[in-house]
């Protein structure tokens, strides 16, 4: 079978209205190919798909205004769209009888077209490429780790993902903040440092309080003790992944700042590193040991 490629950009808004404008009459006699997988949307087998054409000839009808008839009638959900789907039933009926006027018939197909059309306009799809799918689709963003020890969190985790895959960066950005904040406000905790800067009263930025538990941790007396030189480094990187995210703090604070694909990335995976190290290595019940 022939086969189409991607015509529309991934991310980008767009209505089913146009995808089937695109397509039709097209569309069901082959298989659209985006770059992750191949699937027949009939949801038939191509032997099925032979003898229905062989139908339709041996009718005397176009093959394709046929076959878009069958796969519109087989996709298309009865009660999201209402007007067409019954309209579809009634021509297939009057088809299978096989006593019709093919005049009437294609008129009636051209009026479930033009209902489907109507219909369509009140929805709205985003075109995924693969990677951003198995991102938005990702039941452990930051690992099953993460998941299963930070289950208040869930939500952020799993929007941040989500908004990185639907190109909404600094969305993306401030889900990332919401989490480490979290984690480290705990992290703080556990090492008994105060939130509050006694100078101003007011809280510490989270960037100054990730320089403040760095500080802290180096000035940690290793003692000879090979498990609190291990907490030192583990806890010393999980750190680090933050600070690469210090550079975009300002396009995260300012209202009319935003995330550039680059900058939403680099917020999304130095969480993610913060959140498995700190998870991994159990660094919170470490920290509260130590301190």
């Amino acid at each position: 079978m022939p086969t189409l490629k991607p015509i529309f950009e991934a991310g980008r808004l767009i209505t089913l209205a146009e995808i089937m404008r695109k397509f039709v009459p097209a569309l069901f006699v082959t298989r659209i190919v985006d770059d992750t997988y191949h699937r027949n949307l009939l949801g038939i087998s191509a032997e099925r798909i032979k003898q229905e054409i062989k139908d339709a000839k041996a009718q005397g009808l176009d093959t394709l205004e046929i076959l878009t008839l069958r796969a519109s009638a087989t996709i298309f959900n009865r009660k999201l769209f209402p007007v067409t789907y019954k309209l579809y039933e009634e021509i297939i009926k009057e088809m299978r009888t096989g006593d019709f006027d093919e005049k009437i018939l294609m008129g009636k197909m051209d009026s479930a077209c033009s209902s489907l059309i109507e219909e369509l306009k009140r929805y709205r799809f985003f075109r995924l490429s693969r990677s951003e799918r198995k991102l938005y689709d990702s039941k452990h963003p930051f690992g099953e780790s993460v998941s299963k020890k930070f289950r208040t969190l869930s939500v952020h985790v799993d929007n941040a993902a989500k908004c990185r895959a639907l190109g909404q960066y600094t969305s993306c950005g401030m889900h990332c903040v919401k989490i480490f904040e979290a984690i480290l406000e705990k992290l703080a905790e556990k090492m008994k440092q105060p939130l509050i800067n006694p100078k101003t009263s007011n809280r510490y930025q989270w960037h100054e309080l990730v320089e403040i538990l760095e500080s802290k941790i180096r000035k940690l007396p290793a003692q000879g003790d090979i498990r609190r030189e291990q907490f030192k480094e583990e806890a010393g990187l999980a750190l680090q992944q933050i600070m690469l995210i210090k550079p975009m703090r300002h396009s995260l604070q300012h209202p009319r700042r935003n995330l550039t694909p680059k900058q939403a990335a680099t917020c999304y995976d130095g969480t993610k590193g913060f959140m498995s190290q700190v998870a991994d290595h159990n660094l919170l019940t470490k920290a509260a040991h130590y301190f």
